[in-house]
């Protein structure tokens, strides 16, 4: 028995609907009690199904479609029938017995097919020659069959199910990221520092905008779908995170030189970080109405990643040095209790990444930072067991939370392909865009790297073309188009089909070829070469501590005290810093020591080289030595689960710093050539030769001289299309807190504009739908389709809603509003019974990325541009707050609606309106149409009858700023009224009340009032074409047929 205060529900796969309205709804006391969990909101937003989102509003109960009737009683206490005999409570159940069971059908597949590859994943890695296909595509492939078996056993639930966005960033990619922070080796990191900066912040930062210049060019002529500037760039953020996982699997496979290997790691360390923060900023000029991108703020969201990459530095290290200190300081006795050394270093981490996302910063980038530093402090103020099981945590974790990422996609493409919205010729011109950001990322940024690097250390062009190569695209990249939010939800379903198609086609395509790539370049080393070299003995010579080793293409990430020491320039001075003044205050052993731990690393390491001691009865830790592991084949084996891509760096370098070494001087031994030339040999392994150019080497320095030449270009046009004469507007102001500071949209200006204005539609009943499907049929026909709707009020019924979670917003506004056509701005107003309920749970439900309600504040004001030098100013006013709340009372408002309203902010109130009426057109703009919106009428010849208040305070600055026309919903039919003042002006009232409530009679004698010019007593909405002389209004009923039209000329 539910107590006082909580509601009926029923529960369905992926969300909560309601049943039977009784008081006020309790989501968490609900969700605790019958479903059991108490669950963090956001990650699982409270949903029995918890990975999934319901993307349809048709279920499935008891084998048949079920769809539930939410209409309620005036006094709202009798519960509902649901359908076919059903009734709330046995549907209730029935439903949350079926979503428990798909759950656990899910996760049992899910459960097997990481094990499958687990298995699959072993075998690759065990193999002696490189696989043609990588683990991600394994994944893939295990996915499009779960989501073939998903699409012909269970349909519907392939229609009802999608991947919730923030699962993957708040549960999937943070492992990702704090493993590779984690184990990266930080001296292979850093001193190829610079190449890595130009490569994943100036490198990334211009694949993004080349990508979506050419897709915003490329829309402008009419052949793919158009997206606005601002979602050009926005998915050029996104599709730039690179993903190069299994690159680095096959490079591991080929032992490529170190070199390459750092720089194309590193790359895809700082990238992600990058992308993430340009797309929300991007996201955030989406969300201010913003769809132009000009010069202005092109440059301030670029000064904006490089401040927002430096705050999530520093404040990873304000949590981490933090955590590191507490743990020096702690109790010896906490190294007894591994779990607890353990839950301090993941708290740490996490609370960085959420504390980052929290304040504006970049969790991703505050994330990685947060593993580097925990590595370098933490791992030496915890227990070596602790030390031990956290590493092998993490990459555990992190292996199965990337394979989960790749099964989704392979799932999606099959099981929830009628999600996205396919458009081929926009992927393919997506792919060309890609690769060319790619490369004049690539090229330019190596060339300018190696301007500060010595002629041995320069990077060959070979290593340029592998790095452009090696542009995958993965699970951030996928991430972050689940998250896009843009008002055309068309635009934004293209976007998510893109970018898994990108995802997916990379990551096979790009994936299998590496390995012909390098071997073509001769960047491979062959097993005759590694075994005729330690035929030689020369690993122990190499490892001496008076070897001269080149700090860019080999370093020791192993052993500390074979590692040459370099106290010169900005990596010397940290080293100082760091070896006098942090390490003693925060943790760390001295640079001359080794850690336990490390030891236990080297060990395996030397074991993964030598097939004679892969058995566990061997696997005992060593003591520190410096004789070098000794070198088989680089396909050493190695667990899946164990061995990390940071990992595969580490190991990596140790076999490959040994043979680069003994390559070079066995070149100088036998040639006598210059060991500082390095020039890949085709076919015979890389090697050391005198500079020189072979023949393939003009052609790619071709291209490189010629994309740095493009590149200058596309600089050069973007300044020049960027500064256009335009402006981004004048924000209307007003003397009170509750106003709206949305600029204006001044760019791009539209040859004309329609748009939908109807209200009083959240009934949940038959009518709504047949207004709703009247909406899907007349939109398809509308030339251009509707840019945005103006919601004249009472969006739900009977008495609001009390959350933003609540269910009646799906059932009555997200069910049956999905038509693309309508997946536009919707700019809300509040009604007399949406101020029964909670207006700041209306506020919170319009600031969700997804929701569709416009809503900043009570009431505000917004410019667009409708046609050629004209906007349209619409002022969206809080009539409930100037009706209600005054003396004498209006009969007609509640006690409840008394509750939201005052003398004072009816007053600061109308000042805002006379003050943004008053405002005069911004720069640029010739022609300013003016309406204003509410919910209340100012005269009506139905049921509610005129408003005194508002025609006493309101008609007068009508008339004074000759505002257009005044919209309005309150009274359940549709009118134009027209008023003539004695001097000849006009002003009009088109009442849009009619979306899905009962429809009010006119009043007696109403038809033969000379400013009643009609009426139409039926369900419908109004249609609105604007232009820059005159905008036309048209009165549509549930048909589709248009019952009237009228024309309001400019003056």
């Amino acid at each position: 028995m539910l107590p006082e205060g909580i509601v009926w529900f029923e529960i369905v796969p992926t969300s909560v609907k309601q049943i039977q309205y009784k008081t006020q709804v309790n989501l968490s006391y609900f969700a605790e009690k019958l479903v059991g969990v108490s669950l963090c909101r956001r990650i699982l937003i409270l949903r029995p199904h918890s990975l999934f989102r319901t993307t349809t509003g048709r279920t499935k109960a008891m084998g048949k479609d079920w769809e539930p009737d939410f209409s309620a009683s005036a006094t709202g206490n009798a519960v509902l029938d649901a359908a076919r005999g059903v009734t709330g409570s046995g549907a209730a159940a029935t439903k949350e017995q079926g979503g428990t069971e798909w759950t656990r059908l899910e996760l049992c597949v899910i459960a097997s097919l990481q094990l499958a590859l687990v298995l699959v994943a072993y075998r690759l890695d065990r193999s002696q020659h490189p696989a043609l296909i990588s683990e991600s595509a394994v994944a893939i492939f295990f996915g499009v069959l779960f989501g073939a078996g998903v699409l012909i056993f269970y349909p519907m639930e392939s229609l009802n199910n999608g991947m919730d966005p923030e699962v993957l960033f708040y549960a999937l990619l943070p492992p990702i990221i704090l493993e590779a922070g984690f184990n990266m080796k930080k001296r292979g990191f850093f001193s190829n520092f610079n190449a890595i900066m130009l490569l994943s912040i100036v490198g990334t930062l211009i694949a993004t905008f080349i990508t979506g210049g050419v897709l915003l060019w490329i829309g402008d002529m009419g052949f793919i779908t158009k997206l606005t500037a601002a979602e050009a760039y926005l998915y050029g953020a996104l599709i730039s995170a690179v993903d190069p996982v299994a690159t680095l699997s096959v490079f591991k496979k080929n032992g490529v030189p170190p070199l390459l290997f750092n720089l194309v790691f590193g790359e895809s360390m700082l990238n992600d970080g990058v992308a993430i923060v340009s797309f929300t900023l991007f996201q955030g000029l989406i969300r201010s109405g913003i769809a132009d991108v000009t010069l202005n703020n092109a440059g301030l969201i670029i000064i904006k990643v490089f401040g927002i990459g430096f705050g999530s530095v520093g404040l990873a290290a304000v949590v981490c040095f933090t955590s590191a200190f507490l743990l020096k300081q702690a109790d010896p006795v906490l190294q007894q209790y591994p779990s607890y050394e353990i839950s301090i270093v993941l708290l740490s981490a996490y609370l960085s990444y959420v504390i980052a996302d929290l304040v504006g910063m970049s969790g991703i980038v505050a994330l990685f930072f947060s593993g580097v530093l925990m590595s370098h402090y933490h791992l030496y103020n915890i227990a070596d067991e602790s030390a031990t099981a956290l590493r092998h945590l993490l990459t555990t974790s992190a292996f199965l939370a990337e394979n989960f990422v790749f099964i989704y996609m392979g799932m999606s493409v099959v099981a929830y392909s009628g999600y996205f919205t396919w458009d081929w010729g926009f992927i393919l011109v997506n792919m060309l865009a890609c690769l060319v950001g790619r490369m004049l990322n690539t090229f330019p940024m190596c060339m300018l790297a190696n301007l500060g690097r010595s002629e041995d250390n320069k990077i060959p062009w070979s290593y340029m073309v592998v790095i452009w190569f090696a542009g995958l695209r993965g699970a951030i990249a996928f991430a972050l188009a689940l998250n896009v939010y843009t008002p055309n939800r068309v635009h934004a379903s293209v976007i998510q089909s893109t970018t898994l198609f990108t995802v997916m086609f990379t990551t096979l395509v790009f994936g299998m070829g590496t390995s012909p790539v390098l071997r073509y370049f001769g960047l491979t080393a062959t097993q005759e070469q590694e075994r005729e070299f330690d035929d030689e003995g020369a690993n122990e010579r190499l490892l001496d501590d008076d070897n001269e080793h080149d700090a860019d293409t080999s370093f020791h990430p192993i052993d500390r005290s074979t590692s040459h020491r370099n106290f010169g320039g900005i990596h010397g001075m940290w080293e100082r810093i760091d070896e006098k003044y942090l390490k003693p205050l925060f943790g760390g052993l001295p640079r001359d020591q080794q850690h336990p731990s490390e030891q236990a690393s080297i060990a395996a390491v030397k074991r993964a080289m030598d097939p004679s001691t892969t058995s566990p009865r061997h696997r005992s830790r060593s003591q520190k030595h410096k004789q070098s592991p000794k070198l088989s084949s680089p396909q050493s084996p190695s667990s899946p689960v164990s061995m990390s891509l940071a990992e595969v760096a580490e190991n990596h370098d140790a076999a490959e710093n040994v043979l680069e070494e003994g390559l070079r001087k066995r070149e100088e031994h036998d040639e006598g050539k210059d060991r500082h030339s390095v020039v890949p040999r085709r076919g015979s392994g890389w090697s050391l030769t005198p500079n020189g150019a072979t023949n393939y080497e003009h052609w790619v320095k071709f291209i490189a001289l010629g994309s740095l030449g493009v590149w200058v270009i596309f600089v050069l046009f973007f300044w020049h299309t960027g500064v256009a004469p335009a402006s981004t507007g004048k924000q209307t102001k007003a003397r009170t807190n509750n106003i709206n500071s949305q600029p204006s949209i001044l760019d791009g200006f539209p040859d004309e504009t329609s748009f939908i204005a109807f209200g009083d539609f959240g009934t949940g009943d038959e009518n709504q739908r047949r207004v709703a499907l009247a909406l899907e049929n007349y939109t398809a026909t509308m030339d251009p389709p509707p840019a945005f709707v103006l919601s004249t009020g009472d969006q739900i019924y009977g008495h609001g809603i009390e959350s933003a979670n609540d269910p009646l917003l799906s059932a009555n506004f997200e069910q049956m509003y999905r038509n693309p056509k309508l997946q536009v701005p919707w700019y809300v107003a509040i009604g007399n019974h949406d101020c029964e309920g909670s207006i700041d749970a209306m506020l919170q439900y319009a600031g969700k990325k997804d929701s569709l309600w416009y809503m900043p504040q009570r009431y505000y004001s917004i410019d667009r541009p409708v046609a050629p030098k004209t906007i349209l100013r619409l002022v969206v006013i809080d009539a409930c707050d100037l009706v209600c709340g005054r003396e004498p009372r209006d009969i007609r408002c509640t006690e409840r609606m008394n509750e939201q309203s005052s003398v004072e902010t009816r007053q600061s109130q109308y000042e805002w309106i006379e003050q943004t009426l008053s405002a005069g057109k911004p720069p640029g703009v010739e022609r300013m149409w003016t309406i204003v919106m509410g919910h209340w009428g100012v005269y009506s010849f139905a049921g509610n009858a005129d408003t005194p208040e508002l025609i006493d305070r309101l008609d007068p600055m009508l008339k004074k700023y000759n505002v257009h026309a005044y919209f309005n919903g309150h009274d359940h039919s549709m009118q134009h009224v027209r008023k003539i003042d004695t001097d000849g002006s006009a002003r009009n009232y088109f009442i849009s009340g009619a979306g899905g409530y009962q429809i009010h009679s006119l009043q007696p004698k109403a038809r033969a009032n000379p400013d009643l010019v009609h009426a139409a007593l039926t369900h419908g909405f109004m249609s609105v074409h604007m232009t820059r002389t005159y905008f036309r209004v048209q009165l549509v009923d549930a048909t589709s047929e248009i019952l009237y039209t009228t024309d309001v000329r400019y003056k």
